[in-house]
């Protein structure tokens, strides 16, 4: 019997490791970067998002570029919500590994059906991305991004 005992406090936290770090329900969105420059490189954008007291959803997570891009790597993040007039809005903001960030604030004809955007909803969007001061343009363009499982 004492044999046992210190397997199964040696098993215990290996299972909590394993538990813990498999991410749950992670928010994907895919497409691809329509860049001034004509490159076309596919955007990754994989976090969560939460619902905030306010109404809008907000997103946090990784970005993640292949193909010609400013960076490869960075983080993300997403607020959406609908006004009273019955418009969506969307915010962006992409922060890259040397401090650019790459922006998008749209507006569209009409709300959000519901928040966070469902499974299969497609978002086209214009974006600009600025060096780390904020003074020179480094890219524009538009961003078509299908939000999956």
């Amino acid at each position: 019997m004492p044999m046992s005992r210190p397997f199964v406090a040696l098993l215990l936290p290996t299972v909590l490791v394993i538990a813990v770090a498999v991410p749950a329900h992670a928010d994907k969105w895919v497409g691809h970067a329509f860049s001034a420059s004509g490159d076309a490189p596919k955007i990754v954008l994989r976090g969560r998002t939460l619902l905030g007291d306010d109404g809008a959803a907000y997103f946090a997570g990784r970005y993640r570029c292949i193909g010609a891009c400013l960076a490869r790597r960075g983080s993300a993040t997403i607020a959406w919500w609908n006004d009273a007039d019955d418009f969506g809005h969307q915010a962006v903001e992409i922060t890259l590994p040397d401090g650019s960030t790459c922006t998008s604030n749209a507006i569209f004809d009409s709300a959000f059906d519901e928040l966070p955007p469902a499974v299969g909803t497609e978002v086209q969007v214009g974006y600009e991305c600025d060096d780390p001061e904020g003074y020179d343009v480094l890219d524009t363009g538009t961003v078509d991004v299908t939000r999956r499982r």
